[in-house]
Protein backbone atom coordinates (compact mmCIF):
# COMPACT_ATOMS: atom_id res chain seq x y z
CA UNK A 1 0.00 0.00 0.00
CA UNK A 2 2.45 2.52 0.90
CA UNK A 3 4.46 1.61 -2.45
CA UNK A 4 1.09 2.27 -4.36
CA UNK A 5 0.57 5.58 -2.10
CA UNK A 6 4.11 6.36 -3.13
CA UNK A 7 3.62 5.86 -7.42
CA UNK A 8 0.68 8.08 -6.94
CA UNK A 9 2.38 10.96 -5.27
CA UNK A 10 5.27 10.83 -8.24
CA UNK A 11 2.38 10.92 -11.13
CA UNK A 12 0.62 13.67 -8.97
CA UNK A 13 3.68 15.44 -9.26
CA UNK A 14 4.30 15.02 -12.41
CA UNK A 15 0.91 16.22 -13.29
CA UNK A 16 1.59 19.36 -11.45
CA UNK A 17 4.39 20.13 -12.58
CA UNK A 18 3.70 19.14 -16.64
CA UNK A 19 0.64 21.79 -15.72
CA UNK A 20 2.78 24.12 -14.40
CA UNK A 21 5.27 23.91 -17.29
CA UNK A 22 2.10 24.36 -19.85
CA UNK A 23 0.83 27.72 -17.90
CA UNK A 24 4.39 29.15 -18.51
CA UNK A 25 4.91 28.25 -21.76
CA UNK A 26 1.32 29.56 -22.71
CA UNK A 27 2.15 32.53 -20.83
CA UNK A 28 5.26 33.33 -22.68
CA UNK A 29 3.66 32.23 -25.66
CA UNK A 30 0.80 35.11 -25.10
CA UNK A 31 3.29 37.73 -23.75
CA UNK A 32 5.46 37.01 -26.96
CA UNK A 33 2.15 37.25 -29.52
CA UNK A 34 1.30 41.30 -27.41
CA UNK A 35 4.71 41.71 -28.01
CA UNK A 36 4.10 41.23 -32.09
CA UNK A 37 3.47 44.88 -33.42
CA UNK A 38 0.37 45.22 -35.42
CA UNK A 39 0.08 47.58 -38.56
CA UNK A 40 0.87 51.20 -37.80
CA UNK A 41 -0.84 54.13 -40.13
CA UNK A 42 0.18 57.66 -40.38
CA UNK A 43 -1.30 60.20 -42.07
CA UNK A 44 -0.64 64.08 -43.12
CA UNK A 45 -2.70 66.62 -44.99
CA UNK A 46 -2.14 69.45 -47.48
CA UNK A 47 -3.65 72.19 -45.13
CA UNK A 48 -3.33 74.97 -47.86
CA UNK A 49 -3.49 75.66 -51.18
CA UNK A 50 -0.66 74.40 -53.77
CA UNK A 51 -0.40 75.86 -57.16
CA UNK A 52 1.90 75.09 -60.47
CA UNK A 53 2.49 77.39 -63.46
CA UNK A 54 2.30 76.50 -66.87
CA UNK A 55 4.91 74.39 -68.55
CA UNK A 56 4.17 75.16 -72.01
CA UNK A 57 2.78 77.98 -74.44
CA UNK A 58 -1.02 78.30 -75.31
CA UNK A 59 -1.98 77.58 -78.67
CA UNK A 60 -2.24 80.83 -80.30
CA UNK A 61 -5.15 80.13 -83.11
CA UNK A 62 -5.75 83.83 -84.52
CA UNK A 63 -4.71 87.20 -84.02
CA UNK A 64 -4.66 90.36 -85.15
CA UNK A 65 -1.36 92.60 -85.80
CA UNK A 66 -0.63 95.50 -87.62
CA UNK A 67 2.70 93.58 -88.37
CA UNK A 68 2.04 90.82 -90.54
CA UNK A 69 4.77 89.43 -90.48
CA UNK A 70 4.70 88.82 -86.37
CA UNK A 71 1.21 87.59 -86.99
CA UNK A 72 2.51 84.78 -89.35
CA UNK A 73 5.25 83.82 -87.01
CA UNK A 74 2.20 83.29 -83.75
CA UNK A 75 0.53 81.46 -86.04
CA UNK A 76 2.65 78.56 -87.06
CA UNK A 77 2.26 75.20 -85.12
CA UNK A 78 5.23 74.21 -83.39
CA UNK A 79 5.49 71.26 -81.09
CA UNK A 80 8.94 70.32 -79.81
CA UNK A 81 10.41 67.45 -81.41
CA UNK A 82 13.35 65.09 -80.26
CA UNK A 83 16.54 67.38 -80.31
CA UNK A 84 14.78 70.66 -80.29
CA UNK A 85 15.41 71.34 -77.13
CA UNK A 86 19.76 71.08 -76.62
CA UNK A 87 20.16 74.20 -77.50
CA UNK A 88 16.97 75.77 -75.81
CA UNK A 89 15.74 77.29 -78.74
CA UNK A 90 11.98 76.68 -80.51
CA UNK A 91 13.29 77.08 -84.00
CA UNK A 92 9.56 78.28 -85.30
CA UNK A 93 6.12 79.14 -83.69
CA UNK A 94 5.58 79.28 -79.87
CA UNK A 95 2.21 77.42 -79.83
CA UNK A 96 2.35 74.73 -77.43
CA UNK A 97 5.91 74.53 -77.09
CA UNK A 98 7.67 74.40 -73.50
CA UNK A 99 7.34 77.15 -71.99
CA UNK A 100 11.20 77.66 -70.61
CA UNK A 101 12.39 77.84 -74.45
CA UNK A 102 13.43 81.17 -76.25
CA UNK A 103 11.89 82.31 -79.48
CA UNK A 104 14.39 82.15 -82.67
CA UNK A 105 12.84 85.39 -83.76
CA UNK A 106 12.46 87.68 -81.02
CA UNK A 107 14.85 90.73 -80.18
CA UNK A 108 16.75 89.17 -77.44
CA UNK A 109 14.95 85.95 -77.03
CA UNK A 110 12.62 85.15 -74.16
CA UNK A 111 11.70 82.94 -71.77
CA UNK A 112 8.17 82.49 -69.71
CA UNK A 113 9.59 79.89 -66.97
CA UNK A 114 11.68 76.90 -65.67
CA UNK A 115 11.93 73.04 -67.43
CA UNK A 116 8.94 71.27 -65.94
CA UNK A 117 10.40 69.02 -63.18
CA UNK A 118 8.83 67.30 -59.93
CA UNK A 119 8.22 69.88 -57.27
CA UNK A 120 7.68 69.43 -53.40
CA UNK A 121 3.57 69.36 -52.94
CA UNK A 122 3.47 71.29 -49.82
CA UNK A 123 2.35 68.90 -46.80
CA UNK A 124 3.20 65.39 -47.84
CA UNK A 125 5.71 64.98 -46.31
CA UNK A 126 7.54 62.53 -43.91
CA UNK A 127 10.12 62.69 -42.38
CA UNK A 128 12.13 60.29 -39.99
CA UNK A 129 10.02 57.75 -40.85
CA UNK A 130 11.46 55.26 -38.50
CA UNK A 131 11.33 51.01 -39.05
CA UNK A 132 12.06 49.03 -35.55
CA UNK A 133 15.09 46.52 -35.75
CA UNK A 134 13.26 43.59 -35.31
CA UNK A 135 11.35 44.35 -38.34
CA UNK A 136 13.78 45.69 -40.93
CA UNK A 137 14.22 42.47 -43.16
CA UNK A 138 10.39 41.34 -43.17
CA UNK A 139 8.14 44.94 -42.97
CA UNK A 140 6.12 46.51 -45.65
CA UNK A 141 5.90 50.06 -45.89
CA UNK A 142 2.42 50.93 -48.22
CA UNK A 143 2.52 54.47 -49.48
CA UNK A 144 -1.02 55.87 -50.67
CA UNK A 145 -1.85 59.45 -51.29
CA UNK A 146 -4.74 61.38 -52.80
CA UNK A 147 -4.29 64.73 -54.55
CA UNK A 148 -7.42 66.86 -55.91
CA UNK A 149 -6.03 69.10 -58.27
CA UNK A 150 -7.82 71.55 -60.53
CA UNK A 151 -6.95 73.87 -63.54
CA UNK A 152 -7.15 77.42 -63.17
CA UNK A 153 -9.50 79.87 -65.27
CA UNK A 154 -6.75 80.05 -67.47
CA UNK A 155 -5.56 83.64 -68.39
CA UNK A 156 -4.47 84.72 -71.59
CA UNK A 157 -0.91 84.61 -72.21
CA UNK A 158 1.06 88.54 -72.22
CA UNK A 159 3.68 88.99 -74.82
CA UNK A 160 6.25 90.87 -73.93
CA UNK A 161 7.37 93.44 -76.66
CA UNK A 162 10.45 91.44 -78.09
CA UNK A 163 8.23 88.56 -78.64
CA UNK A 164 8.22 88.46 -82.07
CA UNK A 165 11.10 90.18 -84.76
CA UNK A 166 9.62 93.69 -85.10
CA UNK A 167 7.83 93.92 -81.72
CA UNK A 168 4.63 92.47 -81.02
CA UNK A 169 1.59 95.08 -81.44
CA UNK A 170 -2.26 93.53 -81.61
CA UNK A 171 -4.26 91.09 -80.17
CA UNK A 172 -3.61 87.24 -79.70
CA UNK A 173 -6.29 84.24 -79.49
CA UNK A 174 -5.25 81.34 -77.35
CA UNK A 175 -6.89 78.13 -76.01
CA UNK A 176 -5.67 75.80 -73.46
CA UNK A 177 -5.65 72.16 -74.61
CA UNK A 178 -5.70 69.33 -72.27
CA UNK A 179 -2.75 68.36 -71.59
CA UNK A 180 -1.02 66.04 -68.08
CA UNK A 181 -0.28 66.47 -64.04
CA UNK A 182 2.30 63.98 -62.85
CA UNK A 183 3.05 62.40 -58.98
CA UNK A 184 5.35 60.37 -57.70
CA UNK A 185 6.72 59.36 -54.62
CA UNK A 186 10.14 59.99 -53.13
CA UNK A 187 11.75 58.16 -50.95
CA UNK A 188 15.11 60.06 -49.47
CA UNK A 189 17.45 56.91 -47.38
CA UNK A 190 20.47 57.44 -45.46
CA UNK A 191 18.69 60.34 -43.49
CA UNK A 192 21.18 62.85 -41.85
CA UNK A 193 24.68 61.11 -43.36
CA UNK A 194 26.82 61.84 -46.26
CA UNK A 195 25.06 59.01 -48.11
CA UNK A 196 21.68 61.01 -48.32
CA UNK A 197 19.88 59.78 -51.64
CA UNK A 198 16.30 60.68 -52.75
CA UNK A 199 14.69 58.78 -55.37
CA UNK A 200 11.78 58.38 -57.54
CA UNK A 201 9.85 54.89 -56.07
CA UNK A 202 6.63 53.08 -58.02
CA UNK A 203 5.33 54.44 -61.21
CA UNK A 204 4.16 57.91 -61.71
CA UNK A 205 0.31 58.53 -61.04
CA UNK A 206 -0.90 60.68 -64.01
CA UNK A 207 -4.05 61.93 -64.86
CA UNK A 208 -4.86 64.61 -67.66
CA UNK A 209 -6.46 68.21 -67.37
CA UNK A 210 -9.30 69.03 -69.33
CA UNK A 211 -9.28 71.54 -72.49
CA UNK A 212 -9.32 74.65 -70.85
CA UNK A 213 -11.32 76.77 -73.54
CA UNK A 214 -10.30 79.94 -75.61
CA UNK A 215 -9.08 82.99 -74.27
CA UNK A 216 -10.30 83.57 -70.04
CA UNK A 217 -13.20 81.83 -70.83
CA UNK A 218 -13.23 78.49 -69.37
CA UNK A 219 -14.29 75.73 -66.65
CA UNK A 220 -11.82 74.77 -63.87
CA UNK A 221 -10.96 70.73 -64.28
CA UNK A 222 -11.97 68.90 -61.47
CA UNK A 223 -10.33 65.64 -61.43
CA UNK A 224 -8.70 63.75 -58.19
CA UNK A 225 -5.30 62.06 -58.49
CA UNK A 226 -4.08 58.55 -56.47
CA UNK A 227 -1.71 56.13 -56.62
CA UNK A 228 0.15 53.73 -54.03
CA UNK A 229 3.23 51.96 -53.46
CA UNK A 230 4.37 49.16 -51.16
CA UNK A 231 7.91 49.24 -50.06
CA UNK A 232 9.89 46.08 -49.28
CA UNK A 233 13.33 45.02 -47.79
CA UNK A 234 13.80 43.90 -51.47
CA UNK A 235 13.66 47.61 -52.57
CA UNK A 236 16.97 47.92 -50.52
CA UNK A 237 18.98 44.57 -50.65
CA UNK A 238 16.83 42.98 -48.22
CA UNK A 239 17.46 45.03 -45.54
CA UNK A 240 15.31 48.22 -45.03
CA UNK A 241 17.13 51.48 -43.29
CA UNK A 242 16.35 52.35 -39.84
CA UNK A 243 14.65 55.42 -40.90
CA UNK A 244 13.19 56.94 -44.09
CA UNK A 245 11.65 60.31 -45.77
CA UNK A 246 8.91 60.23 -48.01
CA UNK A 247 7.31 62.88 -49.56
CA UNK A 248 5.17 62.94 -52.92
CA UNK A 249 6.37 65.67 -55.70
CA UNK A 250 4.05 66.93 -58.65
CA UNK A 251 4.99 68.34 -61.88
CA UNK A 252 2.55 70.30 -64.47
CA UNK A 253 2.90 69.29 -68.11
CA UNK A 254 0.30 71.58 -69.31
CA UNK A 255 -0.32 74.95 -70.80
CA UNK A 256 -2.27 76.25 -67.71
CA UNK A 257 -1.86 76.82 -64.19
CA UNK A 258 -3.45 74.04 -61.58
CA UNK A 259 -3.78 74.24 -57.85
CA UNK A 260 -4.62 71.33 -54.78
CA UNK A 261 -7.34 73.01 -52.58
CA UNK A 262 -6.01 72.69 -49.26
CA UNK A 263 -7.39 70.45 -46.89
CA UNK A 264 -7.77 68.12 -50.40
CA UNK A 265 -4.96 66.06 -50.59
CA UNK A 266 -3.69 63.70 -48.27
CA UNK A 267 -0.38 60.90 -47.89
CA UNK A 268 -1.28 57.83 -45.70
CA UNK A 269 1.72 55.38 -44.67
CA UNK A 270 1.50 52.41 -43.09
CA UNK A 271 4.03 49.81 -41.84
CA UNK A 272 3.09 46.41 -41.46
CA UNK A 273 5.44 44.13 -39.91
CA UNK A 274 4.78 41.27 -42.65
CA UNK A 275 5.01 42.24 -46.64
CA UNK A 276 3.10 39.51 -47.44
CA UNK A 277 -0.05 41.38 -45.51
CA UNK A 278 -0.31 43.23 -48.78
CA UNK A 279 0.07 40.04 -51.23
CA UNK A 280 4.08 40.77 -51.71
Amino acid sequence: MKVRALIIFVFLCMGIAAAAAWAEDSTTSDAEMAAVMTPQTTQVEGDTDATLGPAKYPLFYDYQSNDPTCGDYLKQQFKVQTGDEDDGIADSGMSLAPIYLKSKYSTNGYTGGEKADYVKLPGLEMKGFVIPDEYRKTAGILITWTVRVEGFQPAAYQPNDNFCAHGWSGTLYQSFPAGEVRTSLFVTSGCGTDYEKSEPYGPEACMTIPDGGKSSASNPGDPTHTGSYLITPADFDGLLPSTLDFEIRWKNETCQQIKSPANMRSMIVTLMPKAEQAGK
